[in-house]
């Protein structure tokens, strides 16, 4: 967490996408993809770049985004009265001259907001600068986005869920809670294998657990190849119908060691 720098923004700041991983800014009129996010309801994710020379050594800025109806269309404003906008905190990553974060999630609906059409308004705040940008009129669309979603395999008939492949990055291992001994709490984050894919999967933080759902004992970590920093190879499925868990994962490891010791 930072102390955000109270005074007035400048300009600098710039609203766009990420296309095969790289970063492309909105122009009037573009469509900002949306998605429907994990927890319910439906979000455009836009990323937010400025220069790096603007940013200094900060990496970290809360983000402040402004959903307003666009004026020019009246019969076509959606949910956004009741989904203003959105502040959060967000990490920094150089990409060339610029630093940009991830892509932020900004809630526009809870249910589907084809269409909806709006004037996105940005501010990013560091612990010693603020950067802005005017609003940019956008279409809340998927009618013109690659649907590179529809290229990965899915499962599931009640409850679908899309299957992305990738691996996932071992954050923390601690001391935890749980019926076996010396359980331990560790905590991993997805990413894809193929960066295209990125729109189609959770980003959230997720909890490593054995196959019935304990804590992995600590005296098979080594077995199973976990450590922190680590990375181990995982197929994240994300649910995109029906009422069901919202994020699931899949691992090839072998819990022989670790069930054999929560037996005892």
């Amino acid at each position: 967490m930072i102390d955000p720098f109270p005074g007035e923004p400048v300009d600098g700041l710039t609203i766009g996408e990420l296309k095969d991983g790289v970063f492309v800014a909105y122009e009037p009129g573009d469509d900002a993809a949306w998605e429907y996010g994990g927890q319910g309801g439906t979000m455009i994710t836009p990323v937010l770049a400025m220069p790096a020379a603007m940013a200094g050594e900060e990496r970290v800025v809360q983000v402040t985004l402004t959903n307003t109806p666009d004026p020019a269309f009246p019969d076509a404003q959606g949910e956004l009265a009741e989904f203003t906008g959105m502040t959060s905190y967000e990490d920094l990553v150089e990409d060339g001259d610029l630093v940009r974060t991830a892509r932020v999630f900004d809630q526009v609906a809870w249910d589907d907001p084809e269409g909806t059409r709006l004037l996105l308004g940005a501010t990013a705040r560091g612990e010693e600068f603020a950067v802005s940008t005017d609003p940019i009129a956008l279409r809340v669309s998927n009618e013109s986005a690659e649907t590179v979603c529809d290229e990965l395999e899915t499962e599931g008939s009640g409850c679908v869920y899309r299957r992305v492949p990738g691996s996932v990055f071992i954050a923390s291992v601690d001391d935890g809670q749980g019926s076996c001994p010396d359980p331990q709490s560790v905590w991993f984050s997805f990413t894809p294998t193929d960066d295209r894919h990125e729109i189609c999967a959770d980003d959230g933080n997720a909890r490593l657990t054995m196959p019935g759902g304990e804590s992995p004992p600590l005296g098979c970590l080594d077995d199973i190849g976990v450590a922190a920093a680590s990375i181990v190879p995982a197929v994240q499925l994300v649910s995109i119908a029906g009422t069901c868990t919202p994020v699931l994962y899949e691992f090839d490891l072998d819990w022989t060691a670790c069930e054999a010791l929560c037996a005892r």
